[in-house]
């Protein structure tokens, strides 16, 4: 005999866990190009989905705008990371990306 029950309970699970839509934050942005010179501005653009609130870490400090630009001021290798998060910042998510100046 066969028994519609717990197929249907399966059936069921599988599909609301299938369409459960994932609202954490997702930390993203862009470089304007991972190589500049001595005093070229680098441009750095939010992409992240899903945030309230967002910080820049910067190698010369942080900034708080979605999108901001640092200028290079000595040669090197930098890094610069976005953190975002909900409104009260306990969800959050960061991605860090690097940089060279010549």
């Amino acid at each position: 005999m066969f028994r519609i029950g717990p197929l249907l309970a399966l059936v069921t699970l599988f599909f609301a866990s299938a369409c459960s839509k994932d609202t954490s934050p997702k930390a993203c942005f862009e470089m304007s190009k991972s190589t500049v010179k001595v005093g070229d501005t680098l441009y750095l653009f939010n992409c992240a989905t899903n945030y309230s609130q967002w910080t820049w870490f910067l190698p010369n400090g942080v900034a708080v705008t979605r999108h901001t630009q640092l200028v290079a001021s000595s040669a090197g290798n930098y890094s610069v990371k976005l953190l975002v998060g909900d409104i009260a910042f306990k969800d959050t998510n960061s991605v860090t990306r690097s940089f060279t100046v010549q």
